[in-house]
């Protein structure tokens, strides 16, 4: 006859630690989504869909464009996170090979929590020298397909290297930068942060 050996039960302040840990992790992830583009409905599902991997079926996931609230459960405590700047498409790439491997199970929520704020951290990879550049391939590539015209097409370019020119002359000139409030901003919190969903 085999006898049970009780188990202790587990210590409350380990699983109060746990669960800040998957708060933290699971708004991690959906602001690092909703920093690449995805739409908030799209963000809140792959939250709820990691968020059921790691035990947690009843995640209250409230995305918005610009920030994310999680609680693991109905009137439990939230963590809020709000975005500061937008995800490149390399960093959206690794957020969502990233999940895959929670999904499979390959990746521990303390390592995925260590890549996602590593990923925070990770410098643009061009930089101020690969905005005129650019500007003028974004510039020229809309306008070919807006207006398919040639004139057209050198105006966008022309344009957007003065845009890109008053960018950067904002930044060491703060009288300009009324001119510019919303992309003012936005260049501030990326050369403070240097990382793509960091604080300002």
């Amino acid at each position: 006859m085999v006898t049970e050996v009780p188990q202790p039960p587990e210590d409350p302040g380990i699983d109060l630690v746990r669960r800040a840990r998957d708060r933290r992790l699971l708004a991690y992830f959906g602001l690092a989504l909703i920093a690449g583009g995805q739409p908030a409905h799209e963000a809140e599902e792959d939250v709820r869909q990691v968020a059921a991997t790691l035990g947690h079926s009843d995640c209250q996931v409230a995305a918005l464009p610009t920030s994310i609230s999680v609680a693991l459960t109905g009137g439990a405590p939230a963590t809020v996170e709000v975005l500061r700047s937008s995800l490149t498409l390399d960093q959206l790439a690794a957020v969502h090979e990233l999940r895959q491997r929670i999904l499979d199970g390959s990746t521990d929520p303390d390592t995925a929590l260590v890549e996602l704020t590593s990923l925070r951290r990770i410098p643009r990879r061009y930089g101020r020298r690969g905005m005129p550049l650019g500007g003028l391939l974004v510039a020229a590539g809309i306008a070919a397909i807006m207006q398919p015209d040639v004139t057209t097409i050198v105006f966008a370019a022309v344009a957007s290297q003065l845009v890109i020119a008053l960018l950067l002359l904002a930044r060491r000139h703060p009288l300009i930068a009324p001119l510019l409030p919303r992309w003012r901003r936005s260049w501030c919190r990326y050369r403070r942060s240097g990382s793509p969903v960091g604080s300002c």
